[in-house]
């Protein structure tokens, strides 16, 4: 066994009960708190982890024992910060040893009262310092300290009382009682709505979303995980990209240019935001994290004076540098509320499990003092964040006490995307699983999302580290120590591989989609569009007549002024090729335009490609004296992609109404 590990939230659990009942003592004083979460016998390192959200300077040496051998020494001074981990080189492990401890002073570990904490790591009991220990008749009996010492279990022990370890064994399962769970939930029905698809810009690489201008210009800025930003107007892509800035990001897979948002006086300032991956000697970081892989950017920028589809390059300002500690689940999208808040999404950081180095004890999900695994919640206009480039809302849930201030929402694995709804103002988030289960949520303030203690609805058990953890009929925590807010909906990996979070619909065009949240999944392998229903059932949206498949992986959704949605695709999960695209979802058949022109009366019908010959336009003139619905005086003829005309003679009555229909 290389590595052995403990659960964080079990540990919590011995150290407080076990504290109750030996620690009473002032001796102790902060030295209660610290814990071995982590031992690598190959490497000789053991993690120890601070549980207390004070700072603590340590007033005397420490020693690392196993077989009767103190070969390491914390020495006195070493500080120890918030639920900070650091590890220490201790030689002489190796795979046989099954267990060590930590001592207060450096050479006498005859006294039990001086342990302060420990860890059995290995299967073999018989060998280890306790084993030693109680052969040489300084320690009474090897049942004072191994708990469960046939299931070759790692466990955190602290103190001598047996009863307390057997009370804490019979509460918690052992890892043979954890059944992993496969095929969870039932597979996605189809849904009873259809809509079409209508493509209206192309030729990029991997459009990730948009942000449209609330300045009757029409225009829409694309951006594209490349590093570009396009301008659609009227119908195209301009020409040359409002902001490039390719040469100053790292695009790879999940990183590059990933989250924009218009200010809220977008069309009075000209400002705009985006989320871009860094390198991380750009400039410092403003929060701390070991093993940073890059840096997320969160920048500000700001229209030309000369040029409204150009931004100034010069303009840049950096509102913050977030340390991230791999190249995946990074999180990167930005909206703002209605109360003109900026919302930014990061995700845990990337590796399995929320675990590694740059994961903590605990990992980024549980952790508070952490803005990894997050939703943050800033003001654009403010300056009362530590490096006063941004504003921190006075009623953020941990302004003013435990954890960063910044924080909204917590306990996500990669909020990939997010968005509020028009309406009622909702902040809902698809939150990226593991291996099993995708989940919608609706975020509230101060609401723990669950990662990495359950995925989905589901208890997750990360089954230590270096090793795949999985979806368990038991929690591998305390389930009353902690509240998480489950799901709205959610659904496994027979139905996709990681969700791409939507928007409520609230357009006119597709009456029945009215109120729905309509969301994605990437692909496996190509991408799907799903929406909860009014039982908060996830089902699948029927593109076009024949159900037809998007063709593309899909890298976002959008919605447009109107409450209008958009899907943006691509070739792959990482930004390749130029078959980048936008497609509107619209209705099947739907007239969209009726125009007059000298006597004439011109009819637009906009529809899904499946049924390019499979419908008519009719006019009525009186529908309170019908005379029959009579066809046009020309032939319906495309005027576009997905678009037609027909052409009627004006009537000259005082109305006239025209209706679509599909052939029989």
């Amino acid at each position: 066994m290389a590595y052995a590990r403990v659960a964080y939230s079990r540990i919590l659990v011995v150290v407080s009960t076990l504290h109750l009942f030996l620690c009473g003592q002032s001796a102790w004083s902060n030295l209660d708190h610290l814990v071995i979460t982590e031992v690598d016998p190959i490497s000789d390192a053991v993690e120890v982890t601070y549980l207390d959200e004070s700072v603590f300077t340590n007033s005397n040496d420490l020693a690392f024992c196993h077989e009767l051998i103190c070969s390491s020494v914390i020495p006195m001074g070493t500080v120890f910060g918030t639920n900070v981990s650091i590890t220490f080189a201790v030689p002489g492990l190796n795979d046989s040893a099954s267990d060590i401890w930590l001592y207060r002073g450096t050479n006498d570990f005859t006294n039990v009262t001086n342990i302060i904490t420990g860890m059995k790591f290995g299967s073999s009991v018989g060998i280890g310092h306790t084993q030693v220990a109680v052969d040489a008749g300084i320690w009474t009996s090897i049942d004072a300290f191994v708990a469960n010492p046939d299931s070759g279990e790692s466990m955190q022990l602290r103190g001598s009382d047996s009863s307390i370890v057997e009370n804490w064994i019979s509460s918690y399962p052992t890892p043979d009682e954890f059944i992993q769970l496969t095929d969870p939930i039932a597979d996605i029905p189809d849904g009873e709505i259809r809509v079409g698809l209508l493509e209206v810009a192309d030729g990029m690489v991997a459009p990730l979303g948009f942000a449209m201008p609330d300045d009757n210009s029409g225009r829409m800025f694309i951006f594209d995980e490349i590093g570009l930003i396009h301008v659609w107007q009227n119908g195209d892509l301009l020409p040359t990209p409002i902001l490039d800035v390719q040469a100053n990001i790292i695009v790879n897979v999940e990183r590059g240019l990933i989250g924009l948002a218009l200010h809220p006086d977008f069309a009075s300032n000209g400002k705009l935001y985006t989320y871009t991956s860094e390198p991380k000697d750009g400039g410092p970081a403003d929060f701390v994290l070991p093993g940073t892989n890059h840096h997320g950017v969160v920048s500000e920028w700001q229209i030309s004076s000369t040029d409204s589809n150009l931004i100034d390059a010069s303009s840049k300002r950096e509102l913050m540098r977030i340390p991230i500690g791999g190249g995946q689940h990074v999180g990167g999208t930005l909206e703002f509320d209605s109360d003109g808040n900026l919302f930014v999404s990061l995700g845990d950081g990337g590796n399995r499990d929320d675990e590694g180095y740059s994961h903590g004890a605990k990992g980024n999900g549980q952790n508070i003092n952490t803005v990894l695994a997050s939703i943050l919640r800033i003001d654009v206009d403010g300056t009362n964040s530590n490096n006063g480039a941004y504003g921190i809302p006075e009623d953020n849930p941990f302004v003013d006490g435990p954890g960063i201030d910044e924080i909204y929402a917590y306990g996500f694995r990669n909020p990939y995307r997010f968005s509020f709804d028009k309406v009622t103002g909702e902040l809902y988030a698809g939150d990226v699983g593991q291996g099993d289960v995708e989940e919608v949520n609706i975020v509230v303030r101060g609401g723990n999302y669950g990662w990495r203690l359950k995925e989905g609805s589901f208890f997750f058990n990360d089954a230590g580290l270096n090793q795949n953890g999985f979806l368990s009929s038991l929690p591998n925590y305390d389930p009353t120590s902690v509240q998480l807010v489950d799901p709205i909906a959610e659904y496994d990996h027979d139905d996709g591989s990681a969700v791409i979070g939507g928007y409520v619909y609230r357009g006119s065009k597709i009456h029945e989609l009215y109120g729905r949240y309509v969301f994605a999944d990437f692909g496996a392998p190509l991408g799907v569009l799903y929406y909860i229903d009014q039982d908060q059932r996830v089902k699948k949206l029927t593109i076009g007549i024949t159900d037809r498949n998007l063709g593309l992986k899909v890298k976002g959704l959008g919605q447009d002024l109107d409450g209008e949605l958009y899907v943006t695709m691509g070739v792959g999960y990482a930004p390749i090729g130029n078959q980048g695209s936008i497609h509107k979802l619209i209705p099947l058949l739907q007239i969209s335009d009726v125009s007059i022109s000298n006597s004439d009366v011109h009819v637009e019908v906009i529809y899904d490609s499946s049924l390019s010959a499979e419908w008519s336009i009719e006019r009525e003139e009186d529908l309170m004296n019908p005379s029959g619905w009579s066809t046009p005086s020309t032939a319906i003829s495309p005027i576009g992609p997905n678009v037609s005309k027909a052409t009627f003679p004006l009537s000259g009555g005082t109305s006239e109404f025209y209706r679509v229909i599909e052939n029989e």
